[in-house]
């Protein structure tokens, strides 16, 4: 038996092998339109530019939510929509960065006065993007409209992954823990204007305080109408030469 050559084989084999998986991990992490770029600068200019519109976006248009218990920061805004795109275009890894970058950007240059930076609202922003871009660049529908059905897909993950999951639990951690006096205002807040006391404030009823009374669930509504907007946008003008299958 000539071990000599078996040893060559397997060795010529897992050579071979390597750059296809490196490839496949490339794309899986990143979207074809970015890969695309013949150069590392240009995919810069490309992720800076929505970058700054993220942050731009984030920072001006925005309305709030009408406030019935509380003060309250919470707006409605299509920055959420923006990161969304960003994943759908430039894949999971620059949607996150896009996304987590933009709203810091957004903190330090426009609301940083007098208000704490609350990390979890850009995480809830950056995995918005990477989910969009895992689902959008690597998953196929094969029916009419599929790419619309994948955004569908994503807006629902992202409403309870990121709003639900990791926006709403910091806010209810910090408030729990951090901002003691919080729930205790929103308690006397509720019982005021419902004549209801909560005893408790626990989580299911701090996400449901957010999404329905707070009317959070209107924002995720708006940025998934938005999404599929700007989905349809982007593939309809030729000049891009972009195309989210």
């Amino acid at each position: 038996m000539n071990y000599k050559s078996d040893r060559i084989n397997t060795s010529e084999t897992f050579s071979q092998e390597k750059p296809l998986l490196k490839e496949r991990i490339r794309k899986m992490f990143f979207s074809e339109f970015i890969l695309s770029q013949k150069s590392m600068g240009r995919q810069i200019a490309y992720v800076a530019m929505m970058t700054a519109l993220c942050t731009v976006l984030n920072g001006f248009l925005t309305v709030p939510n009408p406030v019935l218990i509380g003060g309250s920061t919470d707006v409605i805004s299509l920055c959420l929509a923006l990161c969304l795109l960003s994943g759908a275009v430039f894949g999971p890894v620059y949607g996150f960065s896009i996304a987590f970058i933009g709203d810091l950007l957004c903190y330090l240059l426009f609301t940083s006065r007098g208000f704490p930076y609350f990390p979890w609202v850009g995480l809830s922003k950056a995995f918005a993007g990477f989910i969009s871009g895992m689902i959008m660049c690597n998953v196929t529908i094969k029916c009419r409209g599929g790419v619309y059905i994948k955004a569908l897909i994503v807006s629902v993950i992202v409403l309870f992954v990121c709003s639900v999951g990791i926006e709403t639990g910091g806010y209810y951690i910090y408030n729990k823990y951090v901002k003691k006096l919080a729930f205790k205002t929103l308690k006397n807040g509720f019982a005021k204007v419902f004549g209801v006391y909560i005893g408790e404030v626990t989580y299911v009823w701090y996400i449901f305080y957010r999404l329905i009374i707070r009317l959070c669930i209107i924002n995720n509504v708006v940025n998934t109408v938005a999404f599929l907007f700007f989905v349809s946008a982007v593939n309809s003008i030729k000049g891009l030469k972009i195309k989210i299958k």
